[in-house]
């Protein structure tokens, strides 16, 4: 069964796919942030359940509600990670309590209006198949919507978002990431209970930022995610490395230690006095900082290359120049010479060349362009006067610096 999270994964990285969905490994691990939020949403889910059967909660017994799922949940978890330092519990508290604050004070219009009617919160919708018919697949789905609120011209879809980066306008109409509510609506409408609805609008609310973003779902755009979603099915079925993405996401990834970017960590944690393992830390400090003098060392080079040219420049008008060491063991020869430069590949002016070298049926001698070739041919076969004043036609004149190294020959 296919879903918006299964989907997600996939995207952003296949072997953690592989891991959840393949595999069926689990850890029972937590992060912070969706330790958070599942607070968060079932305390907004408790406040409509209640207003539902009874009567609006005051905000003050919300915050009591949040405060003791909040102690309740926590001690269900052996640990609770966190993954930013500069961070700890009682920061997430605050945050996720601010949250229902935030919602609470946004919405109170709306929760008294006796007008105001919701059906369903924290539902689970799944359908055989999301595909339209005419799709050679079948892909079954299934996803679970926040909050359903009937009108007499509408049903709006909501979902409760606890991020801390909040989107822009663009993000919501162009990234994957929220196409989620869309698809929702074409689970609405493969419920028999929603037939005939005309309207549909999707409803994210940004509780850490008061921020909410509406959007009536257009059937086009419905029917573009609809397409996305076949494509990321069949690419899966074909899939068979499911290679590991990197990125910042994998700090909250649970299968980091089995991940082959990451696995060497706790194999070298746990196993800190065996000399072969740790072998491997070792050769990789040695490895970057080696690396990092390579690139010290070619800059030093460079610089002397530079020195070493205008030297002979100075003191030699000529093409090429020796210049001894200071123990008169070693020198190093400065060649000047002018080379043809051809157009790059890409360039019209490099289409035209092969074409008219084509078209004088010399195309086998040249198919291997590069200007060291052409140089080449110029300088070592002599080539026609017809072929030069071509040649010169498509290239230009560059100026080539070569440095060598030789032993000083003893007389």
């Amino acid at each position: 069964m296919w879903s918006f999270s299964r989907l997600g994964t996939f995207l952003s990285c296949k072997r953690q796919f592989k891991y959840r969905y393949i595999d069926k490994i689990s850890y029972d691990e937590a992060y912070i942030e969706a330790f958070m939020g599942n607070i968060v949403h079932e305390t907004l889910d408790r406040l409509y359940q209640e207003l539902k059967i009874k009567e609006l909660i005051p905000l003050e017994k919300l915050e009591a509600l949040y405060d003791r799922l909040w102690h309740e949940k926590f001690v269900e978890y052996k640990e609770i990670k966190i993954v930013k330092e500069d961070r700890d519990y009682g920061d997430y508290y605050n945050i996720g309590l601010k949250c229902i604050e935030n919602y609470y004070n946004e919405n109170l219009e709306s929760l008294k209006d006796p007008k105001f009617k919701f059906i369903y919160t924290e539902t689970n919708f799944r359908t055989a198949n999301i595909l339209p018919k005419s799709s050679k697949m079948k892909v079954a789905f299934t996803g679970k919507v926040d909050r359903i609120d009937v009108y007499d011209d509408r049903i709006e879809i909501h979902d409760y978002k606890t991020s801390e980066s909040p989107p822009t306008e663009l993000d919501i109409n162009t990234k994957f990431d929220y196409r989620q509510l869309p698809i929702y609506k074409k689970l609405l409408l493969l419920d028999y209970r929603f037939e005939g609805v005309k309207e549909i609008k999707v409803v994210w609310h940004f509780l850490r930022h008061r921020l909410k973003y509406e959007k009536i779902v257009k059937d086009e755009e419905l029917e573009e995610t609809v397409g996305i979603i076949e494509k990321i099915v069949k690419e899966e079925n074909k899939e068979q490395e499911y290679i590991p993405t990197k990125s910042m996401l994998c700090n909250w990834c649970s299968y980091m230690k089995i991940c082959p970017l990451f696995s060497n960590k706790e194999l070298v944690d746990k196993n800190s006095h065996d000399p072969d393992i740790q072998e491997g830390p070792r050769l990789t400090r040695s490895y970057i900082e080696l690396k990092k003098e390579e690139k010290e060392i070619k800059e030093k080079i460079n610089d002397i290359k530079e020195k070493l040219v205008a030297y002979s420049e100075k003191f030699s008008g000529e093409p090429m120049y020796t210049i001894e060491s200071e123990d008169k063991d070693q020198q190093v020869t400065i060649k000047h010479t002018i080379e043809k430069r051809i157009p790059s590949s890409g360039d019209p002016l490099r289409d035209d060349l092969e074409k008219r070298l084509k078209e004088k049926g010399v195309w086998d001698e040249f198919s291997m362009l590069s200007s060291r070739s052409i140089n080449s041919k110029m300088n070592k076969e002599n080539l026609s006067d017809e072929m030069q004043e071509f040649f010169d036609m498509y290239t230009e004149d560059e100026k080539v610096v070569e440095i060598r190294q030789s032993k000083v020959k003893k007389k």
